[in-house]
This record gives C-alpha cells, structure tokens and sequence, in this order.
C-alpha cells in the first residue's frame, strides 16, 4: 500500500498508518508504537492488543456445510465464535472441527443449544515458517508413500497415508488463518503464498480420493501397470523438486520441472488413449496433482522474481 509523506514544520516528514492495521491492533490516540530501522527499510510494531474479531455461527443453518463454515470463519481470522445448534448431531461438526482443522481453537463454554469456541493460542512468524516446511514435507512424504504402498499392496500402510491429509488440513487451515490475521512479513507476498497454501491443501485431497479408490475391497486385487508407476514416480519428482526450489530457486531445475510435468501429461494421455482400464481413475488423480503442482509455480515465481 502507498502513503502520502507530508511536511510538519521545517524538519518533519509525516504519513498516516493504514486504518486496518490501526483497528486490528486497538492503537489509540497517544499510544507508543515501535518502528525499527532495517536495511534502509522501517518496520512498524504495536505492543497494544488487537482487537478480539467476534461472530455468532447457527450450524443448523448449514447442514451438511456446518463444519466448512465453521472451517472458514477459523481461516478468516475470528478469535471468538458463540455457535448455536439444535441437534446434538450438530455439535458434532464442531468438535470434528476443532478436533481436525481449527489447531487454536477450543470450547471454553457450553450451554443448551449453544457453546463457544475460542482461540487459545496464535501463530507467530517463526511458526509460519516452520509449519509451511512441514506441509512441504508432509506432501512429499505422502507421494513417496502411498507409491511404496502400492508396490507393495500394504492396505495397512496405504490407510496410514491416507490419514496424513487429516494433519494437511491443520498445517494449512493454521497457514491460511495466519495469512489473513497478519500477512506475511513481505506483504507483496501474501496473496502469492495463500494460493499456494490453498494447492497444498487440494494436492493432499488428491492423494486421499486416490488412497480411498485404490482402498475398496472392490479393487483390492487391481492391477496397475508399470508406466503407471513410473508416472506415479515423475509426479512425486516434480514435489521434490518444488520443495527444493521454494527454498532455494534453481533455473536448471525449473526448466526440469516443467519438462516432468509434460511428461505426465503425456503419458496420462497415451493411459486414456490405451485399453479402458480400472486403473486409469489414479492416471486421473496423478494427472490432477501434477497439473496443481505446476500451477503452484506460477505464484511462487511472481512471489521471487
């Protein structure tokens, strides 16, 4: 954002502090605020509390999207939220999501027909950092597992992949809540890293909806071919080589990124093109992925360059 500097007096040079910011951190007039001087920039801090964001929630109202409701008020920033219902079989949508997406968030009081949740902790720049390494991981770690599960046909293995896309959804519900509470240190780059954020997420989806297919006893004795697998492989070469790049950018491997991703393509191509098999549905989710994948590129490169 821009600010016009105006002239107070012979000496002082003077602009205005963004009105949002103001109200998000309660400063009133006479408040103290902190600006510290780092390389030729200024970096402005309040030690005032922001102000608590409210908001009621009746999940009767939204049936089967109660807990996507509730999801998306934790991710637009609000600390505390009075929910009412009138089943009980509602509650139950808020505590699954508290329990698998809402990390801050807790029942701190209960009451007929009604509770309310808040929450307990917040995210801080490190934490930011950290947890989005970990989404990273947690990814590659999911497409290099489900890949050995299904070399290997361990149900028991494949079910735990599945799972890790429960702890996704907590990584970037905790991301996102960040990013729209605070933006990131370099707020030309928020909205480049929220896309990206929203990917992470839908890439794990992907893997859970390939996990559940593959998963039904119904095509426990599925046969998938080896191009398929080397696909499979190709597609979690291209995480690896996301996660390598995010954190320190290589134009050779760029360059070997997008030519992965039109490998896949056409391999996913000449898959359809082939006999109609059970199998092509996981030619379609590692197609999905990959595509996801190089549209993550997209915003990451504007983000750097």
């Amino acid at each position: 954002m821009k600010r016009k500097v105006i002239e107070l007096g012979k000496n002082c040079l003077v602009t205005s502090l963004p009105a949002k910011w103001v109200k998000q951190q309660n400063i009133k007039k006479g408040d103290d605020i902190d600006i510290i001087e780092a390389e030729g920039n200024l970096h402005i801090s309040s030690g005032s509390m922001p102000v608590i964001r409210q908001g009621t929630l009746n999940v009767t109202d939204f049936g089967l999207l109660s807990r996507r409701a509730i999801d998306a008020m934790y991710k637009s920033g609000y600390d505390e939220i009075k929910i009412s219902y009138s089943d009980q079989k509602d509650m139950q949508a808020v505590e699954q999501a508290i329990d698998l997406e809402a990390m801050s968030f807790e029942i701190v009081e209960q009451g007929k027909g009604y509770c309310i949740v808040r929450s307990i902790s917040e995210p801080n720049e490190k934490e930011f950092d950290t947890i989005l390494r970990r989404t990273l991981l947690l990814l590659k770690s999911m497409g290099e597992g489900i890949l050995n599960a299904l070399k290997q046909k361990d149900a028991e293995t494949l079910r735990q992949m599945k799972n890790l896309e429960k702890t996704n959804n907590k990584f970037t519900h905790f991301l996102r809540r960040y990013l729209n509470k605070y933006g990131y240190r370099e707020q030309n780059r928020t909205i480049f890293l929220y896309t990206i954020v929203e990917s992470l997420e839908k890439i794990a989806d992907e893997f859970k909806f390939l996990c559940d297919y593959i998963s039904d006893d119904k095509r426990k004795d599925m046969k998938i071919s080896p191009e398929i697998f080397a696909m499979f492989a190709k597609v979690n070469s291209s995480i690896s080589i996301f996660y390598e790049s995010f954190y320190q950018f290589d134009t050779e491997k760029a360059r070997l990124f997008a030519e992965i991703r039109k490998e896949v393509v056409n391999e996913a191509h000449k898959q359809f093109d082939a006999k109609p098999s059970r199998s092509l549905i996981l030619v379609h989710y590692l197609l999905n992925i990959e595509q996801m994948l190089y549209d993550m590129f997209g915003p990451y490169l504007a983000m750097i360059l």
